[in-house]
């Protein structure tokens, strides 16, 4: 019991650290809520199946600012997994999920990391204003 609540701390303050890297550099403020996301699943120390859709969002947010042309190796894969989670839990039923925490830190590593050419914070793309209706 004693190893399960330290991991459990552990686990809380990886989380934590990761949503304050996040939030303490430019990035952008999808990329911060998918790291928010992620971390709030791998902190909570009773979580359910239903749960894994908060990680799932983050990955399809990863997913629509990710340019796929310069994408790290692996980082779809990650995503992909990541957005599967909720396949592949609560871990008692599905043994493979017991990777699960490992793939949410992961996927906070590339989160955390995505850089837009563009720069920080800004969309590779400019959303353009809709013409004045006179």
């Amino acid at each position: 019991m004693k190893l399960a609540a330290v991991v459990q701390l552990g686990a809380v303050l990886l989380a934590a650290g990761f949503v304050y890297g996040a939030f303490s550099v430019p990035l952008s403020p999808d990329m911060r809520l998918a790291v928010l996301l992620t971390a709030t699943m791998l902190a909570g120390p009773h979580v359910s199946p239903y749960d894994t859709l908060l990680p799932a969002v983050a990955a399809t947010l990863f997913l629509l600012r990710m340019d796929w042309a310069i994408a790290p190796p692996g980082a779809v894969t990650v995503a992909l997994a990541v957005w599967l989670a909720p396949l592949f839990n609560p871990p008692r039923a599905v043994p493979v999920g017991f990777a699960t925490p490992f793939v949410f830190i992961l996927f906070m590593v590339y989160a955390a990391r995505l850089r837009q050419p563009g720069g920080a914070g800004r969309p590779t793309h400019a959303i353009k204003q809709p013409a004045a209706i006179l």
